[in-house]
């Protein structure tokens, strides 16, 4: 009888709710929070309950914690099953903790490093492998291995191979969730997915959206933010949207930072940090180049000058974005959207040069138009970006047209009940090349890119994924991917291999092995490029060259992880994972050489033997006479030996607390160790080749003025125009020493009938003839890497790093949140030195106060007790920013 009143007493709750409350909707229950469902009425729950088809109000609770991810596996389900490592941060939660940009709220996510360069410029890494190689140009500080997507779509740079954020054309007024997914994930997103995926969903109008949303804010350090969205469901079918954004940043100072320059030291200057550096007025620039007290470094400076390079030093970043989408839903299978956007950007940020100054002006200009249509079971995505960047504004060779298309169709296939099956096809084509300034204007007027016209890079991919189920606990997923690349000309492999097993309700077990790739990157396979070094040191010149037979990097990765629900309102995630990581690459030092025509060695010969007349010392002669000649570096990509292995632990809690408040934490705890490991320095070998190869000229041309001098260069030129050397020389390679030596022997012997001295010469000194430009080269001084070591620490990657938070709304109208985002000390290696980044403590806090529910205002204090550190190497002192600021929606 107990049960039967019961069961009346919840019928006649739902019957009132009915009544009561006819607005709330299913799509509304799932927008809210766990702290607006805490806030609902019983009759409200229950009414919810019944909405959402689940048995309790437990039930309930739990699908609102565990926010929907599709990321995970490419089906949209409940977070708490997924199988991979991965988190939802919602739209809600992003604008409760103050967070004013899509880079910030990267820090509310576990297994997450962000490290801020200049105020609003972000550097993102999932776990880390970042760095690598180290003791080289900040360009490979850059994160390489994570794909970053807007709804699916890639908007990682083929060019460079990096994620630019500030050329994201969506903000927070755009954002519905983001997806993170740790670990591999090319199987299921493609190359570049190497330490996981960040998707950023964009929210779409449907019966309950609001028309407008919005943000504004407004700090110092002339921090301005805002965004705005309209959208609007015209009808059952139909519906559409509209968004802009703005960002307008500036640094808390003028000055560039002058990266281990000990000879601009003042003792008497306060400001200098005796470690690495210093900070210089942009005014000084130009006259310490021209007083050459730069040290070494003044050897890599860019011929620009720095007034051009940086019209507004103060500037950090600033950035405009305009969305746009229509979409029509025939039936819940069938539907069509189309998206499309527009961004113009700056950032002051790390150079991708050998800058002896720490940052480098970065701008784009780039659009996109994204169809994604899903008919029954066929699902289908085309995307087509395209724009100018300029990867280093003022800085001759960086601008480009970056042009990229992305088409993916997959087809689900309900094999069984328990058994799905999702085959598909996956293009990508990419295309760099020189700016067309007829079609494209721009602040500058430079050369051409580095590629020297275009480059394309293609990709053809079947992908297949397979999810099973047995005894409604155990669940196996399994996913291979094998793509083939234009280059390098082969085919690739990735897969996934996974488990879970749901022990109970509130228990869930998995693993999973992986493996998955980089792409190919344009600037690593097609450099072509040659910078002239007006007025600098040797070398004269350094050509920058691509490998397109270099191997794409790839990583193995195992993890287990495990999820906890003791109650239901409190949600633990465990995992930890070992990768092993090979094929790292870069552009390295390949070989140097001498040139000069014959009538400039003539001329250099007739100088040095008027020298030695004077001085009686014909090595030192024929060295002041070097200048007439031409030194040339030859950079090319090359991958090193490295065997990167990476372990690591992340524990992940969310906790409702009461209905007023809510907790957050996240840890990750790391290490990085490399085998085969050499400390690579690009400055040391370009000098030493130069050395050697100046050597063996020097040595050349006095042996030649000493024994034949009466046969001059003009005889040589002809006599190797004819002897064959070039074509020669393989032959000569190939050859034992003792018949090298023979060989070279009878030649030289003026007394023999093969006396060629021509031929003596060449391959002596390895000297060439290019009968296009009539220039000899002599000496090719290749680079020779030093012994290996294993074991060697990385330290980089903070050896731990995680956030916690906690949101407290003592009422409807106030909302009281902070976090504090951690990590430990670091060690970034780069070609100008070590640069240790201090631990940091990141305090950030937020009050708001909502008058109407259509409004709310706030303030929000990022780094609130103004630690004043550097976070990432060489850039900015990062402290606080304080802002005031209002969100919309109605």
């Amino acid at each position: 009888m107990k049960n039967i009143l019961l069961l009346f007493l919840c019928l006649a709750v739902f019957v009132s709710a009915q009544a009561q409350n006819p607005t709330l909707t299913k799509e509304k229950v799932l927008s809210m929070s766990m702290e607006e469902l805490s806030d609902l009425p019983l009759e409200d729950l229950m009414y919810a309950v019944e909405l959402l088809e689940v048995k309790s109000i437990d039930e309930l609770f739990a699908m609102i914690m565990n926010k929907n991810v599709s990321s995970a596996s490419k089906k949209e389900e409940d977070s708490f099953k997924s199988p991979l490592s991965s988190s939802v941060l919602t739209k809600e939660e992003i604008l409760t903790y103050g967070c004013t940009s899509i880079e910030e709220a990267m820090r509310l996510v576990p297994g997450v490093i962000v490290r801020e360069k200049t105020n609003g410029e972000f550097d993102i890494h999932l776990r880390g492998l970042d760095n690598i190689p180290d003791n080289h140009m900040l360009l490979y500080t850059e994160n390489v291995n994570s794909l970053i997507m807007i709804n699916n779509r890639p908007v990682f740079s083929y060019c460079q191979g990096t994620t630019m954020w500030e050329t994201l054309p969506v903000s927070i007024a755009d954002v519905e969730r983001i997806e993170v997914v740790r670990g591999p994930g090319s199987a299921l997103y493609g190359s570049n997915a190497v330490t996981g995926v960040i998707n950023i969903i964009t929210e779409k109008p449907n019966s309950e959206s609001k028309t407008v949303t919005g943000q504004l804010t407004s700090g110092n350090q002339s921090s301005y933010t805002g965004s705005v969205a309209l959208r609007k469901q015209f009808n059952d079918k139909w519906a559409g949207s509209v968004s802009g954004n703005f960002q307008m940043r500036r640094r808390d100072t003028d000055q560039l930072y002058i990266i281990d320059n000990a000879n601009v030291y003042d003792p008497n200057d306060s400001t200098i940090d005796f470690s690495n550096g210093r900070w210089v007025d942009i005014e000084d620039i130009e006259s310490l180049k021209v007083n050459g007290s730069l040290g070494v470094n003044d050897l890599l400076e860019p011929e620009t000058p720095a007034s051009e390079m940086f019209p507004d030093p103060g500037l950090a970043r600033k950035n405009i974005g305009v969305n746009a989408s229509l979409s029509y839903t025939h039936s819940p299978d069938i539907y069509f959207d189309l998206t499309g956007g527009y961004q113009n950007s700056f950032a002051n940020t790390t150079p991708v040069g050998n800058d002896y100054f720490s940052l480098n002006g970065r701008t784009s200009k780039t659009a996109y138009v994204d169809l994604t249509s899903s008919i029954k079971s066929f699902k289908l995505q085309l995307n087509y970006n395209d724009g100018p960047q300029n990867y280093a504004y003022g800085v001759p060779g960086f601008k480009i047209r970056n042009q990229q298309f992305n088409g993916n169709l997959e087809y689900d296939w309900q094999v069984m009940d328990n058994l799905s099956i999702r085959p598909g096809v996956n293009y990508q084509w990419n295309r760099v090349g020189d700016v067309d300034y007829n079609d494209y204007w721009y602040e500058d007027t430079q050369l051409s890119s580095y590629i020297n016209g275009n480059a394309e890079l293609t990709l053809l991919a079947f992908t297949l994924r397979g999810d099973y189920t047995a005894f409604d606990r155990l669940r196996f997923i399994a996913a291979l991917r094998a793509e083939k690349l234009n280059i390098p000309d082969k085919w690739i492999p990735s897969w996934q291999l996974g488990a879970t097993y749901s022990i109970n309700d509130n228990n869930t077990l998995r693993l999973v092995y992986s493996r998955a790739n980089r792409s190919a990157i344009i600037t690593n396979t097609s450099s072509n490029f040659t910078w002239t070094r007006t007025n600098l040191g040797a070398p004269n010149y350094i050509s920058f060259l691509g490998n397109e037979d270099a191997d794409v990097m790839s990583s193995d990765n195992i993890e287990i992880g495990y999820r906890l629900r003791p109650a239901k309102s409190v949600l633990i995630d465990a995992e930890a994972f070992y990768s092993m990581s090979k094929d790292f690459g870069a552009l390295m030092s390949d070989h140097s050489m001498v040139k000069a025509t014959a009538e400039e060695l003539t001329s250099t010969m007739n100088t040095a033997l008027s020298i030695y007349q004077q001085t009686g010392n014909l090595q030192t002669a024929l060295y002041q006479a070097l200048g007439m000649t031409r030194s040339q570096a030859y950079i090319k990509y090359n991958t090193l030996p490295y065997e990167v292995k990476q372990m690591g632990v992340t524990l992940g809690v969310d906790w409702i607390i009461s209905e007023k408040l809510i907790a957050k934490a996240s840890l990750s705890l790391q290490q990085t160790k490399i085998d085969n490991y050499y400390k690579y320095s690009q400055t040391e070998a370009i000098a030493s080749q130069i050395t050697s190869v100046s050597q063996n000229f020097v040595t050349c041309l006095a042996d030649l003025a000493q024994k034949y001098s009466q046969y001059g260069w003009s005889y040589i030129e002809s006599a190797m125009t004819f002897a064959g050397v070039n074509a020669f020389l393989p032959t000569f390679n190939a050859m034992s020493a003792e018949e090298q030596a023979a060989y070279l022997a009878d030649i030289s012997d003026p007394e023999s009938e093969n006396f060629e001295p021509a031929m003596y010469y060449a391959l002596l000194y390895d000297v060439r003839l290019d009968s296009e430009t009539g220039e000899f080269s002599i000496g090719n001084s290749s680079y020779t890497a030093p012994a290996t070591v294993n074991g060697h620490k990385h330290k980089h990657t903070p050896s731990y790093y995680g956030m916690v938070g906690l949101v407290y709304k003592p009422c409807d109208q106030l909302n009281l949140s902070g976090y504090g985002y951690f990590y430990g000390k670091q060690e970034m290696e780069t070609m100008y030195g070590t640069c240790t980044i201090d631990p940091k403590f990141i305090m950030n806090l937020k009050v708001g106060y909502k008058p109407v529910d259509e409004f709310e205002l706030f303030f929000t204090a990022r780094n609130l007790f103004n630690d004043n550190k550097r976070e990432f190497a060489y850039t900015d002192n990062i402290g606080g920013i304080y802002s005031l600021g209002v969100n919309f929606g109605f």
